[in-house]
């Protein structure tokens, strides 16, 4: 069932099974793709756990540090009396 003019093009008999490569070919693109998604992810939660553990050390570092003002303060009021 052949067309004539298609076949006088003498086509290369594996254009006939070229759709299964390219759904192949989409399949890994997909995994590779899912793969680095998931790199990703984790990539932005570690930067993200570095985050906050660097912002839980500055509230205590600045909380550490009102204390010790305010410590300072009550014990020149204290003595100024």
């Amino acid at each position: 069932m052949a067309l004539p003019a298609v076949e006088a093009l003498k086509p290369d008999g594996r254009l006939r099974r070229v759709h299964y490569d390219w759904l192949e070919a989409g399949e890994n693109t997909q995994r590779t793709v899912a793969q680095l998604s998931e790199q990703l992810r984790r990539f932005l939660d570690d930067q993200s756990c570095w985050k906050t553990a660097a912002l839980w050390t500055f509230c205590a570092a600045s909380n550490e540090t009102l204390c010790r003002c305010e410590r300072s303060a009550d014990r020149n009021d204290h003595g100024a009396g």
